[in-house]
């Protein structure tokens, strides 16, 4: 099943809310209304999660909002009583001095970020030579991550 963005899918929700039947035609023809095309067999994999979502929006819709509620105008995703910094601490790098270039170099693949940076850092090998190493592997076998290069 493709993935929509959660706008779409908020509205699409909606829009089957308004139809009389959460059907795999109705599904189509609010997906139509804001530009998405899915094949038949698209629309009936949706259909449970579809009716599942519209369910807890009718359930979310039946809670009371009293008036003296606010209106959130601002996301803070810090938890409560958590205090930005405002002043810049020194940052300490723990990069090993002790690390070797591998004889078979896709063991690079397998090294920590720390490790990678000690071999920058002692010239056993450069950032460039160490980014073609990664795009050639995601070249290699991005395909089986689901990764793409263009």
């Amino acid at each position: 099943m493709r993935k929509i963005p959660i706008l779409l899918y908020i509205l699409t929700i909606s829009f089957c809310g308004l139809c009389q039947q959460g059907d795999s035609l109705q599904a189509g023809i609010a997906l139509k209304l804001i530009g998405l095309n899915f094949s038949a067999p698209e629309l009936d994999s949706m259909q449970d999660e579809l009716k599942q979502s519209l369910r807890n929006f009718t359930q979310m819709r039946r809670l009371p909002v009293p008036n003296e509620l606010s209106y959130p105008f601002a996301f803070h995703p810090a938890p409560p009583g958590f205090k930005v910094p405002t002043r810049q601490e020194n940052v300490v790098f723990r990069i090993p001095d002790n690390v070797n270039l591998p004889a078979d170099k896709n063991e690079l693949a397998f090294y920590s970020l720390p490790q990678l940076a000690s071999l920058i850092k002692h010239k056993k090998i450069s950032s460039e030579a160490l980014t073609n190493f990664f795009l050639d592997r995601l070249r290699k076998w991005g395909i089986h991550l689901n990764v793409l290069l263009h």
